[in-house]
């Protein structure tokens, strides 16, 4: 487990929110897909999101079951050992 307290985690995890809202604000789909330094930028984002869900203790993510720490975990996992699998969704 880190050193990191768990509290300093989920404010990483809406820092990141906040910055993903940022940064994708009145753009367009067409626009974000063609950006790749924006694109990759908000992937980083969603590894921190998911590393820092994933450490924020079991006891308090179960405290609050409506926030989908494992999705986030997965997400994460995803982007960084199989980002070979990450696509844009093409079909709205």
């Amino acid at each position: 487990m880190s050193s990191r307290r768990w509290q300093l985690r989920v404010q990483d995890i809406l820092q990141a929110i906040s910055s993903i809202q940022q940064r994708t604000a009145g753009i367009t789909f067409e626009e974000f897909s063609t950006d790749e330094m924006l694109f990759d930028s908000i992937l980083y984002k969603f590894v921190v999101i998911g590393e820092a869900a994933r450490n924020v203790p079991p006891d308090i993510q179960n405290r609050t079951p409506d926030i989908p720490w494992r999705l986030m975990t997965d997400m994460r996992n995803v982007i960084t050992h199989e980002y070979f699998q990450v696509k844009l969704r093409t079909k709205i």
